[in-house]
Formats: C-alpha cells, structure tokens, sequence
C-alpha cells in the first residue's frame, strides 16, 4: 500500500519488489502511472481517490486504467481531496476490505 509520491515510487520500482500479490495506491500521480509497467501486470490492485482531488485526478486515473485494458479497481471516494483529511478511515476501509481476501 502507498500514498501519493510513495505510490509513484512504487510504480517506478515494482519490479524489484518481490512477493507482492496484491497492491493499493492511494492518489497515485497520474505521470508515474502512465510511464509504468505496473497497469501490464496481472496483480491485483485498487486504486483509491478523492473526487476532489487535484493532482491525482479520478477522470485521468480512469482514463489510464482503460487504456492499460488490464483489471483493476478503481474507488473514488466522495469529498476527499488530495490529502485525504477526514477521510482517513474511508480509506483504510476500502484498503481492508480489498485487501483481506488476497492476502489471507
């Protein structure tokens, strides 16, 4: 699981993390997102957004994630900005609730 600039860090680097069978990016940056490898591999993985989020912005994420024609989730939640204040919990839950049955 990442935020922000550490989910742009894991798009870089994936390929030399080993053992990951599943993967949230919490407002991932749409730039790291589009030069990665990371939306061609068959891992599953959600992506987690604010609706009012400026930097990651969710009609670019979407517009990305269709072009990559591979699986994955994508969850805009309502009222979060980048930075996710009050929406903390929100997100933790949509993590677990992804989460659990892959890594159990």
């Amino acid at each position: 699981m990442a935020y922000s600039f550490g989910a742009g860090v894991v798009l870089r680097g994936k390929e030399r993390i080993k053992g990951v069978r599943a993967a949230v990016l919490i407002s991932p940056p749409p730039a790291s997102l589009a030069s990665s490898r990371f939306l061609k591999e068959k891992l599953p993985r959600l992506f987690l957004v604010g609706d009012a989020d400026r930097i990651a912005q969710p009609t670019r994420l979407q517009q990305l994630l269709s072009e990559a024609g591979r699986a994955s989730e994508l969850r805009v939640v309502a009222g979060a900005n980048h930075a996710w204040r009050g929406h903390e919990d929100e997100a933790a839950r949509h993590a677990a609730e992804f989460l659990a049955p892959r890594l159990l």
